[in-house]
């Protein structure tokens, strides 16, 4: 006999529902930045290709976001200051500039990300 559940009833979409956020892009941009690209597994690499799978590249600003989300990851991992990398760039603007971009670029990327899970729901697989 299974022992009895406690609490309210578990969701069945639990895991396979599209809920991703741009808080999730940034931390696995961040672990995929802070690994050994030597032996670096596909999974830890899928992370780094999201910037040219779901960025829109029709974007004027796509460049700059794609440049800003690999830098603001690699400072992360290397426990460096994002802050001080920003000053070293004017040519970005200023660090709401930056940060608002990074942030725009990380919940496109989730968008698509759940846009994706949402068409292998439908497609049935």
């Amino acid at each position: 006999m299974f022992p009895r559940q406690e609490g309210p009833p578990l969701d069945p979409t639990l895991g396979r529902s599209p809920s991703w956020t741009s808080g999730d892009v940034l931390l696995w941009l961040k672990r995929a930045c802070g690994t050994n690209p030597k032996t670096r597994s596909a999974a830890e690499v899928r992370p780094i290709n999201w910037l040219n799978e779901y960025l829109d590249i029709v974007d004027p600003d796509w460049t700059k976001k794609r440049d800003i989300l690999l830098a603001w990851a690699q400072c992360r991992a290397d426990r460096m200051s994002f802050q001080d990398f920003i000053r070293s760039r004017p040519r970005w603007g200023s660090p709401a500039t930056v940060y608002r971009l990074r942030d725009e670029a990380a919940a496109q990327i989730a968008a698509g990300i759940n846009a994706a899970i949402i068409d292998l729901q439908g497609n049935g697989q």
